[in-house]
């Protein structure tokens, strides 16, 4: 219930008990009588009687239940979403870190001259890649990207990682 309209109708039930009581007992003064009935007549008289607010109260009640049970099932509802979403980020998660494995196995080259991009891709791939060696991966993987002779996937592969640097490591591309 609401407890406004609980306090009102409190307030009309003490009214008319106090009024009854007073009416009954016949040694109250006409005038306190009198006041009471003023009371009662001016509560009535704003349509707060307690014939008219009874109907009102249940009309009420059962919205608040009914409000009480619909909150109850959106929460259910975004309970179960909160769930779902959860289970859904894991695995995203699990795809890129496997797309982005797949593209640093693709990059990798055993030539001595390509010694510090591969040690840098598996640091990436091992989690042990650290801030500075981030932005150096990611200055490397721009000169792939940048050659535009070179192999399409090789190239593909750079912007993926890089879009990962920029989003893991917060790395700001430097526009030339």
């Amino acid at each position: 219930m609401n407890p406004v309209y609980g306090i009102v109708v409190a307030a009309i039930g003490l009214l008319l008990s106090i009024y009854s009581v007073a009416k009954a007992q016949g040694n109250n003064s006409k005038a306190e009588v009198k006041e009471l009935e003023g009371r009662l007549v001016r509560l009535e008289s704003t349509g707060v009687g307690v014939k008219e607010i009874e109907p009102r109260l249940t009309k009420l009640e059962t919205r608040e239940e009914f409000q009480r049970g619909s909150l109850a099932g959106i929460s259910l509802g975004i309970g179960r979403l909160d769930v779902q979403v959860a289970n859904l980020e894991t695995k995203v998660d699990v795809f890129w870190k496997q797309l982005i494995n797949s593209a640093a196995d693709l990059l990798h080259q055993p030539h001595p001259e390509f010694a510090r991009r591969d040690y840098l891709l598996e640091q990436l791939r091992y989690d042990k890649l650290t801030q500075l060696e981030a932005q150096e991966l990611y200055d490397v993987l721009s000169a792939v990207w940048d050659n535009r002779e070179g192999p399409f996937a090789e190239r593909l592969a750079a912007s993926l990682v890089m879009k990962s640097l920029e989003f893991d490591f917060d790395i700001q591309e430097v526009k030339k």
